[in-house]
């Protein structure tokens, strides 16, 4: 007989105890030991030491993938037989509590945590590839469809600026063909004289 074998045959024997009520026989003997005996479990074990050891347990309870994956086997079955009914179980007032406090957390972490999900998103990167991905014409379109009515008040404003500023130049034009003209007068009279 193998070391295999010996383990299969005590887990085989674990099982048919439990599934024969083992826990509940344990459970109830102890109980009625205690009743008969009049004493309670403080008598019993000192309350550090119980600290310690369920510490002890539950550390490495916790470290163990085995009840890790029993529990999530345990969570999802649960949750299963939860939706499998729509939460009936449930009153409507339970279930938009519930649902508040989801949503209530979800926008609480985004309020925290938005800076830096944002400036985790290289937006510039994202549009420069997108801009690089599309044809012209869509280009064209899609700044169009949100700039057009701005494009055209910047070109009348521009249309508007030339109005304004031809009618300066054309002035100053006129100011230094003048100064030129006055210039050029003062030095013909100057060569007349001599």
């Amino acid at each position: 007989m193998s070391e295999e074998d010996a383990v299969n045959a005590i887990n085989m024997a674990a099982d048919r105890l439990n599934d024969n009520g083992l826990q509940e026989i344990i459970r109830s003997s102890l109980k009625d030991c205690g009743e008969y005996l009049n004493v309670n479990a403080g008598e019993l074990i000192s309350e550090d030491e119980f600290m310690k050891s369920a510490e002890q347990y539950f550390i490495s309870l916790l470290g163990s993938a085995k009840f890790e994956v029993s529990v999530r086997e345990h969570l999802k079955s649960v949750i299963d037989k939860a939706v499998s009914v729509n939460f009936g179980f449930l009153s409507d007032e339970t279930k938009t509590y519930v649902l508040n406090i989801f949503v209530d957390s979800c926008i609480s972490s985004l309020k925290r945590n938005l800076d830096e999900v944002l400036k985790a998103v290289e937006f510039d990167k994202i549009a420069k590839e997108e801009i690089e991905k599309m044809e012209p014409k869509k280009i064209h379109e899609m700044f169009n469809s949100f700039g057009e009515k701005y494009f055209r008040r910047l070109m009348l404003y521009g249309f508007g600026g030339f109005v304004f500023g031809i009618n300066m130049y054309t002035g100053m034009t006129l100011a230094v063909l003048k100064v030129i003209s006055e210039v050029k007068n003062k030095i013909e009279t100057k060569n007349e004289t001599k």
